[in-house]
């Protein structure tokens, strides 16, 4: 077996500083976040460059702040997250390499930090989050195989956790959401494949947790999106939909028949969409929408005295628009709330609420025993964001320091009670977000721990997020002036620059979800105004703009799973009348739904969009059904369930892969597990391909991924662990290809990706992390090279660029992240050269191809995480995705057009014995439609050949010698076959786009 040492560097391949956005010397921040106090300590979540991002405490006194323990050893982070404290001790969430995702517990000491129970055994997490206490009795959402996502408690102590109730029985999760307490009760939402999400109540016990009321009657479900409830005067009061009046006001007395409606705020199938509820005054104040046919919407503050006559809108601070209420809090015998940018107090009535005249605008307020602290401006200020503290008049309201002198901001956030006084986290002119202390004066506020102090290294920018469309490069990136925006790139300085700050200042628009359309992206944003939403840009200011609203007004329409298909992008987003349903937009002008698949507000989805053929595979979480597999041609004829797999609850399907246009998955059902499935759309073509684990255990097959006819994937056995297999879509022909780890122990195979004509992949043998080949064969499956002194996870973003070259990520003890590189031998992987020749790797865990370029974000030591590109020489990279009429697409890949060299194109078309046409230009600046959703990926303008032939095979192949012209050294060209059938132009055919670099080697 090879094990790399002493291995040579790839030197010809030189990584290169695209440019450093971030070049105000500021050090890398902690971002210290997540506060809690539990017994002496106050506890927060911070980021060090060495140990990720860890736990810590405080006193509030240097000395005292302090990181508990690095429970992800090295820079990977085991993203604690603080749940309840239990008694002195916290009780919180973290991640490892060998647990998964399971309960801690610390009393603030290293030696006294442990965790607490592995709820799911191995790797595997359970995912714990607080729900509620009732008296002494903590309760927790937490998920395990056997049972789903349910009700737990723990006393904390591994013996004192355990499950309360199984609500939904079996694997479908019973997915307790809390609402509020009232009399000895936790009432919440919770879901069974009878009822749908409906009102339950907990006390903790098996017996005492029950169904309040089935609300719409049968499996729909009566659960708005988002949740919350107060109580009062004897009841609890909370928003619910009963299918015909949208999401609107109820209340409960913890009986069936004490359960109805209140009011019907937005009369009709509108919803008003309660929530932020809050007792004050003796009523109950909350912010809802009401519509209008002047404005949609107009969300504003709203009181009630639990009567439908005395629930009215309590005061309209902005007629046209509204003024979104948020973050409601009473302070003596006023209500303090933030609306349009500002401090608002109420004394109760609508004429005496007005905004808080010492105080500018203001965008986070928190109490802490008898004063807000609030992170806001002067009036004369309005962009100086600085701790501001008030006890509710005018003459105890004051600036406590203003942290960055002048305009700028320090954005302090996350005020909590520590023993030296009050603790946040706050922008340093000089040492990025750190930990701060106040007593509430000028003198006693400051810095308290320069956490990542950033010796002899500067915050970088930390790009993320990268996605090409047609040679623009997208990402999102922080240059400490505008926050975390969307930039482009064309791997020149000059042409690496913000696209447009959505969010103006510092603040971030929490860009997710990016996919690319042609030479556009569409992505998720919140600009402050809108809520998170569907947005586009083609890499212009003018170009980039809002694109379609699920919710009006600050509320989230939370657009998710964007996948581009067939010249739309599809994506799931939540409306008021609808609930989460399946949307496409082409990019340029609003979104429409496809189908509206759970009628009323009962469903949740979608999912895991995949391209299969010509179709679209989808899971989707239908009232009744559970997450099911579904499919959609892109018309609402052709959206349906493909088959109910598992009728007590959702099939837990995680991964979907196309073999020749069939999917295949692995799902659950109760009496066989969760195994590799398959599905041609149709429910009698939706099957199991074979039971690996006989009976009700699961072989949980994931990693999914197709070569040579067959689909490779990892699964488990309690022979050998989690090991390769193979299928061929048949049981015969589904069995385990090689245990490359002997024994029980698993190699947990993952990172599979297609390289030349075969799989690679990462697993753990008996020497350590190591590249792996198959093509689908035993005998095809082999080891390729160790890589040496790698811990955690091993290896990450492997990437095949073209034919050319792997290129991936490892994890190193000594160097921390490097980028490596293998042309599949094993004297071909080797690292790449270093950018940070005195230590520290680069960060390259983003891995993106770009005009004939590896586009990544490193940090050479120096400058912190920025854009780096390299390039590897001649290539051939596949992108794009083609279109076809029947099952499979047509494909097109080449090997390294290398000048002097045989070039050779070589194709799969499903339906041969047609005639062809080759297409080769420059690169494309944008795509062109063509019939059905196929597109052209070839520049006419500046087309060289058109050149026509004859497919007679499915594979097929068309080469040349490429000219040895010097000058044509660095010319990049698309390229792009079309087949045309005998009814041309409704049966063209065409394959998936090729950028090709030529170069010298």
């Amino acid at each position: 077996m090879a094990v790399l040492g002493l291995l040579p560097v790839a030197t010809a391949q030189q990584p290169q500083l695209v440019r450093d956005l971030r070049v105000d010397g500021v050090n890398p921040s902690s971002n210290p976040e997540s506060f809690f106090r539990a017994g002496a300590f106050t506890y927060f979540v911070a980021s060090h460059r060495l140990t990720g991002k860890e736990l810590y405490r405080t006193l509030g006194l240097p000395a005292s702040t302090q990181l508990v323990l690095d429970i992800r050893p090295g820079t990977n982070s085991s993203l604690p997250q603080p749940l309840v404290a239990i008694g002195s001790r916290l009780l919180f969430a973290a991640t490892d390499d060998t647990h998964g995702r399971e309960l801690w517990i610390t009393d603030g000491s290293t030696a006294g930090t442990n965790r607490l129970i592995d709820i799911e055994p191995g790797p595997a997490s359970s995912n714990p989050t607080y729900i509620g206490t009732i008296g002494s009795t903590i309760l927790l959402s937490i998920e395990d195989s056997a049972h789903g996502r349910e009700l737990w408690t723990t006393d904390g102590t591994a013996a004192g956790t355990m499950l309360v109730k199984d609500i939904a029985s079996g694997t479908l999760d019973g997915d307790f959401r809390p609402l509020s307490s009232l009399g000895g009760y936790l009432y919440g939402f919770a879901n069974t494949a009878a009822t749908g999400r409906e009102l339950w109540r907990t006390d903790g016990t098996a017996s005492g947790t029950t169904l309040v009321k089935d609300i719409v009657p049968g499996s729909t479900g009566s659960m708005p999106f988002g949740t919350s409830g107060a109580a009062y005067a004897g009841k609890l009061y909370f928003a619910a939909d009963d299918g015909t009046r949208g999401s609107e006001l109820w209340s409960t007395d913890g009986t069936a028949a004490g359960t109805a409606i209140v009011k019907d705020l937005w009369p009709g199938a509108s919803s008003g969409s309660p929530t932020s509820f809050l007792v004050f005054n003796n009523r109950l104040f909350f912010v809802a929408a009401e519509g209008f046919a002047a404005r949609l919407t107009d969300v504003e503050l709203w009181v009630s005295d639990g009567t439908a006559a005395g629930t009215n809108e309590f005061v309209d601070l902005d007629i046209n628009f509204g003024s979104s209420p948020r973050s409601l809090t009473v302070l003596g015998n006023r209500l303090f709330f933030l609306a349009l940018g500002k401090l608002y107090a109420c004394d109760g009535t609508a004429a005496g609420t007005q905004p808080f005249a010492p105080i500018g605008s203001a965008q986070s307020i928190r109490r802490i025993g008898s004063d807000l602290w609030l992170q806001a401006t002067a009036s004369n200020l309005p962009s100086d964001l600085e701790p501001w503290i008030t006890d509710g008049t005018a003459l105890g309201t004051r600036l406590v320091k203003d942290l960055i002198p002048g305009s700028g901001s320090s954005s302090p956030a996350s005020f909590t009670s520590a023993a030296g006084g009050i603790v946040f986290s706050a922008l340093d002119a000089t040492r990025g977000r750190e930990l701060f202390v106040s007593d509430g004066t000028s003198a006693g506020t400051g810095l308290l721990a320069d956490i990542d102090d950033g010796t002899s290294h500067n915050q970088g920018s930390d790009p993320d997020d990268f996605v090409d469309a047609l040679g623009k490069t997208f990402f999102t990136a922080d240059d400490g002036i505008h926050g975390r925006e969307l930039w482009v790139t064309d791997q020149t300085a000059a042409g690496t620059r913000l696209v447009k700050d959505l969010r103006p200042g510092t603040e971030s628009s929490e860009i997710a979800d990016i996919a690319a359309l042609g030479e556009i992206v569409v992505f998720t944003a919140n600009d402050g105004v809108h809520g998170k939403e569907l947005w586009r840009s083609d890499g212009t200011s003018a170009g980039t703009y809002l694109l379609f609203e699920g919710y009006p007004g600050i509320t989230n329409g939370f657009p998710t799973g964007m996948t581009a298909f067939g010249g739309h992008v599809y994506f799931g987003i939540e409306t008021p009348t609808l609930g989460r349903e399946l949307f496409r937009t082409d990019g340029q002008a609003g979104a429409t739904l496809v189908k509206e698949i759970s009628p009323g507000l009962g469903g949740s989805g979608p999912k895991r969009l995949t391209q299969v053929g010509s179709r679209l595979f989808f899971t989707y979480d239908g009232a009744g059904i559970g997450e099911e597999l579904y499919v959609t041609d892109g018309t609402a004829q052709g959206t349906h369930l493909t088959k109910d797999i598992n009728p007590t609850g959702g099939s837990a399907i995680r991964e979907i892969v196309d073999l020749d246009g069939v999917a295949y998955f692995a799902a659950y059902e109760p009496t066989t597990g969760v195994e590799l499935w398959r599905s041609d759309g149709t429910p009698a073509g939706t099957t199991l391909v074979k039971d690996l684990v006989a009976g009700t255990g699961s072989s949980s097959a994931n990693s999914l991924a197709v070569i040579a006819g067959r689909v490779v994937f990892a699964a488990y056995d309690t022979t050998t662990g989690r090991e390769l297999y193979a299928s061929d879509g048949t049981a015969a022909g589904t069995g385990l290809l090689q245990d490359l780890y002997a024994g029980t122990v698993s190699s947990t195979p993952r990172l599979m990706t297609q390289f030349r004509d075969r799989l690679y992949f990462s697993a753990s043998t008996s020497s350590g992390f190591a590249i792996h080949v198959t093509d689908g064969t035993a005998l095809g499956t082999q080891h390729v090279a160790t890589i040496p002194g790698v811990y955690g996870e091993g290896l990450y973003s492997m990437i095949a660029f073209g034919d050319r070259a792997l290129y991936f990520s490892a994890i190193e003890v000594q160097a921390g992240p490097t980028l490596w590189t293998s042309d599949g031998t094993t004297s071909g992987t080797m690292r790449v050269a270093t950018l940070n020749a005195g230590g520290l790797g680069a960060d390259t865990s983003w891995l993106t191809i770009s005009r004939g370029a590896l586009v990544f974000a490193g940090d050479d030591g120096r400058r912190g995480a920025e854009v780096w590109r390299l390039v590897p020489g001649a290539s051939s990279v596949p992108f794009g995705s083609g279109c076809t009429l029947a099952n499979g697409l047509p494909t097109l890949r080449a090997n390294d057009p290398v000048l002097g060299k045989p070039y050779v194109l070589r194709g799969n078309e499903p339906s041969p014995g047609t005639l062809a046409l080759l297409c080769l230009s420059g690169p494309p600046s944008a795509t062109l439609p063509l019939v059905r959703d196929c597109r052209l990926l070839v520049d006419l303008p500046t087309l060289v050949m058109a050149q026509p032939f004859f497919i007679q095979n499915s594979n097929w192949q068309l080469g040349w010698t490429s000219p040895t012209t010097p000058s044509l050294a660095g010319v990049r060209l698309s390229a792009q076959v079309l087949s045309f059938g005998t009814q041309f132009p409704l049966d063209l055919r065409v394959t998936n786009g090729l950028a090709i670099r030529i170069d010298s080697q």
